[in-house]
């Protein structure tokens, strides 16, 4: 992902970038490689999942680094996961009822 979002930036040097993540993977984001190059470089907005406590999420993150940008998206909470999207397709399903 830093990778990516790094390869964007240099062939756009003009514009931001910020990560999008659901809720289920801020609780998770110390595990991704290069997490504090990420959060310091181009941040996190975060949709709500269900199960997370996305405030104490944010809260333990900028304890460790108040310069980390973890932005909280105020938006409704979404159940369908991106797993269960794939895993549709993958059957012939057609999923876009479920898409935004």
């Amino acid at each position: 992902t830093y990778i990516t979002l790094d390869t964007l930036k240099e062939q756009n040097p003009g514009d931001e970038f910020t990560l999008v993540c659901g809720g289920d993977q801020i609780a998770n984001f110390r595990r991704w490689r290069r997490y504090k190059h990420i959060l310091l470089r181009y941040g996190i907005a975060v949709f709500p999942r269900e199960g997370f406590d996305l405030e104490a999420e944010k809260a333990s993150l900028l304890e460790e680094n108040p310069k980390y940008k973890v932005t909280l998206v105020d938006a409704p909470l979404v159940t369908v996961s991106s797993t269960e999207i794939r895993e549709g397709l993958l059957e012939g399903r057609d999923m876009s009822h479920i898409l935004m």
